[in-house]
């Protein structure tokens, strides 16, 4: 009779509870590292788009404030309907030019009334710019800012020129404003 020998394999218990622990501790800092990288993530994007509002209204507000000639935060003449809710900011009111070429004789200019409305709708937290001749029916609409909860309008006038200040607050509470001056 042969006796087989018995050979031993696998892990002990103390092997078994080190691998368990290291395991659970790489873990835990991948985890984490995750949890991290996704809140930076969505807080980049954020903040990104904060920036882009910004820079749109940075854009449209000194566009229209320095070819206006009245300013105020009153009604508008613009006969679109606006959203439900909406609050007129600012209004701007000026003249725009236009000029016409002919083959056969001198360029025709021609002024027209215009109007570009600021409006808040706070129940989709955009802010936005109407175009219109005066006393006409709006022939663009544009949103310039997007998460705002409050924006309001505001006038200086130094030296016989008006400065127009658009004063806003998004809704994470940070606030901003752009300034921009009419002509004299």
């Amino acid at each position: 009779m042969t006796r087989r020998r018995h050979e031993e394999s696998g892990f002990t218990l103390v092997e078994m509870v080190m691998a368990m622990t290291l395991s659970g501790i790489l873990l835990a800092a991948i985890v984490s590292a995750i949890v991290v990288g996704v809140d930076d993530t969505g807080q980049a994007a954020k903040q990104l788009a904060q920036s882009d509002d910004r820079q749109l209204v940075q854009i449209w507000l000194p566009r229209d404030a320095t070819s206006a000639q009245n300013s105020s935060n009153g009604t508008s003449s613009c006969a679109q309907a606006l959203p439900s809710g909406s609050q007129v900011v600012l209004v701007l009111t000026g003249s725009g030019v236009t000029v016409t070429t002919t083959a056969q004789g001198p360029a025709q200019v021609a002024t027209y009334p215009y109007e570009a409305d600021y409006v808040l709708v706070p129940s989709s937290h955009q802010l936005l710019r109407y175009y219109c001749p005066s006393g006409g029916t709006a022939t663009s609409s544009l949103i310039v800012a997007h998460q705002l909860s409050a924006a309001t309008s505001a006038f200086i006038v130094t030296s016989g020129m008006t400065v127009v200040t658009l004063n806003m607050t998004d809704t994470a509470g940070n606030a901003f404003a752009v300034s921009s001056g009419e002509r004299a």
